[in-house]
C-alpha cells in the first residue's frame, strides 16, 4: 500500500504539472500572436490553478528527494505567470477605458452632425444640361478612372497581383541549415552529377557557357524514402542558391486562371533572386500525362504554363534558375515534361556500405554499445530497406530500453537508462519491414535503363 501511494502521488504531481504547462504554453502562444487577450488570461489562470494544486500535495521524506526539483521549477514558473497575469489585467482595464472614450466621442460627433444638418439648407447638385457642364462631368470621371487604374497597377507587377507574389515568397527556404553532401550516405553517382550540374556552374559561371551550359531541369526519381529531398537541400546549400520548396498546394487555386499566374509568379521571383533552385516534390501530381479523360482545363493550363516557363519563349539562356523535381512515378510524367529535364538521376535504395553508414549516423547521438561487426550484421539483415525504413528500425530499437523500465521511467535518471544493443535491433526487425515493393522497383530500374543518366 505504501508503494502504491508513493507512485500515485508522484503521478499526480507530474500530471498536474503537465496540465498546467499545457495551459501556460497555449496562453504564451496566444499572447505572442496578439490574438484573444482575454482567452490567454483565462488560460494563464487555469495553468496557475493546476500548478498550485501540484504544490499542495504532501510527500514523505523519501518522496521529497524526487518531488523537490519539480516543486522548485513550479515555483519559478508561478512567479513569472503571476507577473504576466498582472500585466494582462492592467491591459484589459486600459482597453475598456479606451473603448468607453471612443464610444463617447462617436456619440458627440453624431450629435454635432445632426445639429449641422438642421441649421444648413438641403444641397441639391446642379443638373448637367448644357454642353460645357457635360464635358466637365466627363473629364472628372476619366480622371477618377485613370487614378483607379494606376492604383491597380501599383498593386501588381507584370500583371501578377502582389498577393500571389507574396504567397510564392513564403515558399522560399533559408539555407542556413548546415546540410552538406557528407551528411548524406551513399548516392555518390547522384552527388557527382548534381555537383557538376549545379554547384560548379554557380561558382564558375564564366566557364560554363555555350555547350557547357548547365541544364535547366534535373529529375530525381526512385523509390520513396531514399533522400531525394535531402540531396536537393544539400545541393542548394552547397551552391548558395535561393531554395523554393513547391508542392501542388503552392501553385493551385480554386479561382480560374490564378494557377497560371502563380506559376508565372514563381519563375519571376526565382529570376529576381537568381541563382535559385525550384524544388518540386511529387511532380507527377502536377505535370502528369496530358489528355486524360479526368483532366481538368485548369490543370492543363498550369502544365502548359510550366512548360513555357521552363524552356520556352519567356526563358533565357543566361538565366541561373534550375528546376529540380522528385518523383516516385517517372513513367506518369508527360513526354514534353521529360524533354525539359536534360538529366534524369536515379536515387536507388542504399547498398550495404550506405546502410552501415546510415545506421551509424542514427546511433551517433544516442548511447549504444553496438560494434562495427554488429553494424555489418544489421546491414546484411536489412537488404532492400529504404533510408526511412532504417530510421524507423532505429527508432523502434531505441524504445526497448525504455519499455523495460515500466513505471520507473517517470522518475529514473537519464544516465541510468541502458544503452541500445544489437539485441534491440533483432527484436525491432520482427516488427519493422521494408516498405518497398518489388514490382515498383523493377519498373523504376527498367525506366532508368531507358531514360536515366546512371
Amino acid at each position: 500500500m505504501i508503494i502504491t501511494g508513493f507512485v500515485t502521488n508522484l503521478k499526480k504531481q507530474q500530471m498536474l504539472y503537465n496540465e498546467g504547462r499545457t495551459y501556460i504554453d497555449l496562453a504564451i502562444n496566444q499572447e505572442n500572436e496578439n490574438t484573444y487577450p482575454t482567452l490567454s488570461l483565462s488560460n494563464y489562470l487555469k495553468g496557475r490553478n493546476k500548478l498550485n494544486r501540484a504544490l499542495t500535495l504532501k510527500f514523505t521524506k523519501s518522496e521529497k528527494k524526487i518531488s523537490d526539483p519539480l516543486n522548485d521549477e513550479i515555483i519559478q514558473i508561478l512567479n513569472s505567470v503571476n507577473e504576466r497575469i498582472k500585466k494582462l489585467k492592467m491591459l484589459e482595464m486600459k482597453s475598456l477605458v479606451i473603448q468607453q472614450e471612443q464610444l463617447i466621442q462617436r456619440r458627440q460627433t453624431q450629435q454635432s452632425y445632426i445639429q449641422q444638418n438642421k441649421n444648413q439648407e438641403i444641397f441639391q447638385p446642379p443638373r448637367v444640361t448644357d454642353r460645357e457642364n457635360r464635358d466637365e462631368y466627363k473629364s472628372t470621371n476619366t480622371k477618377k478612372k485613370k487614378s483607379k487604374n494606376k492604383q491597380n497597377k501599383a498593386k501588381s507587377i507584370n500583371g501578377i497581383p502582389q498577393e500571389l507574389i507574396e504567397r510564392i515568397k513564403n515558399e522560399m527556404i533559408d539555407n542556413t541549415e548546415p546540410l552538406t553532401f557528407q551528411d548524406i550516405a551513399g548516392l555518390e553517382v547522384a552527388k557527382k552529377a548534381l555537383h557538376e550540374s549545379i554547384v560548379l556552374p554557380n561558382k564558375r559561371p564564366e566557364i560554363f557557357k555555350g555547350l557547357r551550359t548547365p541544364p535547366k531541369g534535373i529529375l530525381l526519381f526512385g523509390p520513396p524514402g531514399n533522400g531525394k529531398t535531402m540531396i536537393a537541400r544539400a545541393t542548394a546549400a552547397a551552391s548558395n542558391c535561393t531554395f523554393f520548396s513547391i508542392t501542388s498546394a503552392s501553385i493551385t487555386s480554386k479561382f480560374v486562371g490564378e494557377g497560371e499566374k502563380l506559376v508565372r509568379a514563381l519563375f519571376m521571383v526565382a529570376r529576381q533572386n537568381q541563382p535559385s533552385i525550384i524544388f518540386i516534390d511529387e511532380i507527377d501530381s502536377i505535370l502528369g500525362e496530358r489528355g486524360g479523360k479526368n483532366e481538368l482545363e485548369s490543370s492543363r493550363a498550369i502544365k502548359n504554363e510550366f512548360l513555357t516557363q521552363i524552356e520556352g519563349v519567356t526563358s533565357k539562356n543566361d538565366e541561373r534558375v534550375l528546376l529540380v523535381a522528385a518523383t516516385n512515378r517517372p513513367y506518369d510524367l508527360d513526354g514534353a515534361v521529360l524533354r525539359r529535364f536534360r538529366k534524369k538521376i536515379y536515387i536507388p535504395p542504399p547498398d550495404k556500405k550506405s546502410r552501415v553508414c546510415l545506421i551509424a549516423n542514427l546511433l551517433r547521438k544516442q548511447d549504444n554499445n553496438i560494434t562495427k561487426n554488429e553494424l555489418e550484421k544489421i546491414a546484411n539483415k536489412t537488404d532492400g530497406f529504404s533510408g526511412s525504413d532504417l530510421r524507423n528500425l532505429a527508432l523502434e530499437a531505441a524504445m526497448f530500453s525504455i519499455r523495460e523500465l515500466n513505471e520507473e521511467i517517470e522518475y529514473i535518471e537519464e544516465s541510468k537508462i541502458r544503452p541500445i544493443s544489437y539485441q534491440d535491433f533483432l527484436k525491432a526487425l520482427k516488427t519493422i519491414n521494408t516498405s518497398l515493393k518489388k514490382q515498383s522497383m523493377v519498373e523504376l530500374e527498367d525506366w532508368n535503363q531507358k531514360f536515366g543518366c546512371n
